[in-house]
């Protein structure tokens, strides 16, 4: 391994700047964070019957989805239908489309990279995310809004540290990204759960677009 932890990969501990050598790292570990193993943790299920609450989705968009673990969960959940995942690395998304052939999965970054103008997703799903895209944040959600139909779902899962290094000037917390949907965005809760433990808390949350959106 290139670093002590996966945290160095994605981000330099000494100066607390985004490093984000994101393929890197999925080619020195073989489960970063152990999300694979992870998929189907307590707070996975618990987000994914927010998302399916009484419903299905025709077409959905995983955004950063590693090596597609969660992604596969929620195709099964769903049921089946279309599902387009992408991820910065080219590794993961290799490693992924091997494990789970019958997923669109996709090699792309989010911050400089613009989605298909003709694809509308009515979900939309960002887990664990928020860290990486601080720089552009703005500008992911104005794409999250624009492919997203009117009355899709963009579903966030977010782990938010007690003790934030990293990104306090643009959010700091909960309650700064709350601020940050409010004034920065198209978005509004549909429903919200908070997840709290000893080092942070967690998000799980569907938004909809405001009104007039």
């Amino acid at each position: 391994m290139k670093y002590k932890s996966c945290t160095e990969y994605w981000l330099d501990t000494d100066t607390v700047t985004l490093r984000g050598e994101f393929e890197e790292m999925y080619r020195d570990i073989n489960d970063p964070w152990g999300c694979q193993k992870g998929a189907m943790s307590l707070n996975n299920r618990i987000f994914t019957e927010m998302l399916f609450d009484g419903r299905n989705f025709e077409k959905i968009w995983d955004v950063g989805c590693g090596l597609g673990g969660f992604t596969n969960y929620i195709f099964k959940r769903n049921g089946g239908g279309k599902i387009i995942a992408c991820d910065t690395s080219a590794t993961a998304v290799k490693k992924a489309s091997f494990s789970y052939p019958y997923i669109d999965f996709r090699c792309m970054n989010i911050l400089t990279d613009e989605p298909d103008s003709l694809e509308y997703f009515d979900l939309i799903v960002a887990n664990e995310i928020l860290w990486y895209l601080l720089d552009g944040l703005r500008g992911v959600f104005a794409k999250f809004a624009k492919v997203l139909c009117g009355r899709g779902v963009l579903a966030i899962h977010q782990y938010f540290p007690s003790e934030q290094r990293y990104g306090k000037e643009i959010i700091k917390g909960l309650e700064g990204f709350e601020t940050f949907l409010k004034n920065n965005s198209a978005f509004i809760y549909e429903n919200k759960v908070v997840s709290y433990h000893e080092e942070g808390l967690v998000l799980l949350s569907t938004l909809k677009k405001k009104p007039g959106e």
